[in-house]
């Protein structure tokens, strides 16, 4: 998640970790649900300390 919120594509998350776009997208998914947010944006606000 915090390769994502730095900017980072799915597909070069996956290329530093060694794991399928797919696998990173799962992840992204889950992480969302567990964090109360529904998209990329929610997730850089609500880490920013803002509102979503």
């Amino acid at each position: 998640m915090r390769a994502l919120v730095q900017g980072l594509a799915r597909k070069d998350v996956a290329n530093r970790l060694g794991l399928s776009v797919h696998t990173v997208g799962t992840m992204c998914k889950r992480g969302y649900a567990k964090l109360g947010v529904r998209s990329h944006a929610e997730l850089v606000a609500k880490l920013a300390g803002g509102e979503t």
